[in-house]
């Protein structure tokens, strides 16, 4: 459990990190909407954008990266589960991007291939 000031094994050790942890789990519940961004969040939990960009400072990103990412990650396990016949562009829409040149580019830009690639490479020989 979590007391003030306090944090017992496993819980959040401040209240910066519980609210990280909070945005995080309002991100995972609305990351495939095309529509959402790092503006959703800071209103859903009631904060500014500049707090909820300093709550996401410590893992080293802003939290439109951190969604970025986390649509890259999902497009990625798609891409691997379809292999060579999954439409990159179904990857991308279902993962939450509108815009499959973007995607595409900061696909390539994170995993060193492009989608299509990607899947091939994913796919058992």
């Amino acid at each position: 459990t979590y007391a003030r000031g306090r944090a017992a094994e496993g819980a959040p050790a401040s209240v910066a990190d519980a609210r990280r942890r909070d945005a995080q789990a309002f991100i995972e519940m609305h990351l495939c909407e095309s529509a959402f961004s790092s503006r959703d969040v800071a209103e859903k939990l009631g904060v500014s954008m500049r707090y909820l960009q300093m709550l996401f400072a410590p893992l080293g990103m802003t939290p439109s990266v951190y969604i970025r990412n986390r649509r890259l990650e999902l497009a990625a396990q798609s891409l691997m589960r379809g292999g060579p016949l999954r439409r990159v562009s179904d990857a991308a829409y279902s993962a939450g991007f509108n815009d499959l040149s973007y995607f595409c580019r900061v696909f390539r830009r994170r995993y060193k291939l492009a989608p299509r690639d990607y899947a091939r490479e994913a796919s058992p020989r």
